[in-house]
């Protein structure tokens, strides 16, 4: 498994940004995941995805997404993303390659 995926959006009525530390904080863990060889990716609001944009390997606009509950976003990755990848919190930093079980 060599692709980790992020969520960071609000949802479709709130238009306020983030602080600046949250896109600090997933900025960092997207690059320790880097290192170590992982490709990233990104599922974003517009304001996220033009913070983040130069640590990620690939980016999907996920500003049409109108949901309910904070994990939402991450419901949207497991229904559609196909392949070998896992979700990932913006406040986990991986210091050395993920073991999974087969």
């Amino acid at each position: 498994m060599n692709t980790l995926c992020w969520s960071l959006t609000k949802n479709n009525g709130d238009k306020t940004d983030f602080f600046p530390f949250m896109y600090d904080m997933y900025y960092l863990s997207m690059v320790m995941a880097k290192s170590l060889g992982y490709r990233t990716v990104l599922y974003g609001n517009s304001n996220a995805i033009s913070k983040l944009r130069e640590v990620c390997d690939e980016v999907i606009n996920i500003d049409f997404l109108d949901y309910q509950f904070f994990d939402d976003p991450k419901v949207y990755i497991w229904a559609t993303r196909e392949g070998d990848y896992a979700t990932i919190d913006g406040d986990i930093f991986i210091y050395k390659r993920l073991n999974f079980d087969e």
